[in-house]
């Protein structure tokens, strides 16, 4: 483990001069954080190196993402999960007065929310914020600032791509409605651009997944909760001194033998039989729930409703043939809208 002393004195030295170049990189690679960031006082210093120092090598980026994505992510406990205290220290370090202060701020927090298990919506609401800036104003966004004002590029496709679909180790592909409403407001912002090819699909895409799969965000443990969880199993007796503790209990007479055997389940077949009996009930509710009804087909008409011409711009009439094709239902008041668009 790299020594504080052995930090703090190249760190000191670099912010004094100001300047990063390529050879400082590479030093800080193999020398100072040879065993990466690993706490938050090494996390500090490379906060401090960013601040400190106007003149930075394009290698340094590289560095200060991949170093501060892996502490974040990775080196802290429990692995993955970002809790309330690190969402504050990294939103303090990347940004001032709720704007982050440049494009590698930016990549660095869309590292951290794509691939944390979980972490507290106020980050992905914040690189939400920063699509949103850039593509409407450019001039004042923290990427893109030389881009076409008012279009959505094929960066931006995959940057939203990215945040919507953060969180999906599991398979999940569910999306909010927070992240189906900015979708549609860059869709409105920029209904008559020249966007993005990849565009539409994403767009039809994202809001679809919205209607037809709405049980909400994935119910991800916060990262107290997995803390208790591991010291619980860090703690848990063995399934011998478990078994050996049930029959002191039954020999004393204070419980029936059967019943505490059936309880103990030692072969899982109680607890499968459980998880069976949730997997057909949640089929079930999937099933009834694909589909569109009365609430979000009155959502969905909301949003199209100021714009006379919706049903003929491509990203609406993708996502309309996609409910038409895919769900199970539809709500009475969608229809005239998929009328009006022959679909």
């Amino acid at each position: 483990m790299t020594s504080s002393a052995a930090v703090a004195d190249p760190i000191a030295a670099l912010a004094r001069r100001g300047v990063i170049d390529e050879t400082d990189v590479a030093a800080l690679r193999r020398d100072v954080f040879a065993d990466g960031v690993i706490d938050r006082e090494e996390a500090e210093a490379v906060f401090r190196l960013e601040r400190a120092c106007a003149e930075r090598h394009e290698s340094w980026n590289a560095f200060y993402v991949d170093a501060l994505t892996d502490y974040f992510v990775w080196r802290r406990e429990p692995r993955g999960y970002i809790d309330e205290s690190a969402a504050d220290f990294l939103l303090d370090n990347i940004g001032h007065r709720g704007r982050l202060d440049g494009p590698t701020e930016f990549e660095l927090l869309l590292n951290v929310v794509h691939w944390a298990e979980s972490a507290p919506e106020r980050l992905k609401d914040a690189c939400i914020d920063a699509v949103r800036t850039s593509v409407v104003d450019p001039a004042g966004a923290v990427y893109g600032r030389e881009r076409r004002p008012g279009v959505i590029d094929p960066v931006d496709v995959e940057i939203v791509r990215r945040i919507v679909y953060a969180r999906s180790l599991d398979g999940s592909i569910t999306v909010t409605r927070r992240e189906a409403d900015m979708v549609v407001d860059l869709h409105d912002a920029t209904r008559d651009a020249d966007n993005a090819e990849t565009w539409p699909d994403l767009f039809a895409k994202v809001v679809a997944c919205h209607l037809l799969f709405p049980r909400g965000a994935p119910a991800l443990p916060d990262a107290d909760t997995v803390r208790r969880r591991e010291a619980w199993m860090a703690e848990r007796r063995g399934f011998g001194a478990l078994l050996g503790a049930v029959g002191k209990a039954v020999a004393r007479g204070d419980i029936d033998f059967r019943g505490a055997w059936q309880e103990l389940d030692p072969f899982g077949a109680e607890a499968r039989r459980r998880v069976a009996e949730r997997e057909v009930a949640a089929e079930a509710e999937a099933a009834r729930r694909e589909g569109v009804d009365e609430a979000e087909a009155e959502w969905l008409v909301a949003r199209l409703a100021d714009d006379p011409r919706a049903v003929q711009r491509l990203p609406v009439r993708a996502l309309l043939m996609f409910l038409r094709r895919e769900a199970r239902f539809i709500a009475p008041a969608l229809e005239p809208v998929l009328d009006q668009a022959g679909i």
